[in-house]
C-alpha cells in the first residue's frame, strides 16, 4: 500500500511538472510574438516608465514568480495592439493566471527601468526561460 501511494504521489508530481513546462512554453512564445510586435511597430506602450526584471531577479526566478506576474500583468495594462493581436494579450493574461509560485519574494526580486532601445519584453523571455530550467519551477 506504501508503494502504491508513493508511486501515486510521484505521479502527481511528474504530471505537475509536465504541465508547467507546457505553461511556461505558452508564456515564452506570447512573449515572443509581442516582442516580434514590438521590433515590428505593431505595439505601443501608454506608459514613459517600463519595469522589467533585473539580472538578480532573473537568476532567482523561482523565488521571485509573483513579482514577475504581478509586473507583467501590469506592462500589459499599458500594451495597446491591433484588433487582431488582441487575442496574444488574452492568452498571455490567462497564462499568467495559471502560473503558480509557491515562494515568499525576497530582496532579490528587484525589477529595474527599461534601457533604451531595449524591448520591453526580452527581460521577461529571459526570465521565463529561467524559470524553465530550475528544478521544481513554478
Amino acid at each position: 500500500m506504501k508503494l502504491f501511494l508513493a508511486l501515486v504521489f510521484l505521479l502527481h508530481l511528474c504530471a505537475g511538472q509536465k504541465t508547467n513546462i507546457t505553461l511556461n512554453k505558452e508564456i515564452l512564445r506570447s512573449l515572443r510574438r509581442l516582442d516580434g510586435l514590438w521590433k515590428d511597430d505593431k505595439l505601443s506602450l501608454t506608459t514613459d516608465t517600463v519595469r522589467v526584471p533585473s539580472v538578480s531577479m532573473i537568476n532567482n526566478a523561482t523565488s521571485c514568480v509573483s513579482v514577475f506576474v504581478s509586473e507583467l500583468k501590469s506592462l500589459l495594462g499599458n500594451v495597446t495592439v491591433h484588433k487582431d493581436h488582441k487575442h496574444i494579450l488574452k492568452e498571455l493574461r490567462g497564462n499568467l493566471d495559471l502560473l503558480k509560485s509557491r515562494s515568499k519574494n525576497d530582496s532579490r526580486c528587484q525589477m529595474r527601468e527599461l534601457m533604451e532601445d531595449e524591448s520591453p519584453f526580452q527581460p521577461y523571455q529571459d526570465f521565463i526561460r529561467k524559470l524553465s530550467s530550475m528544478p521544481h519551477a513554478a
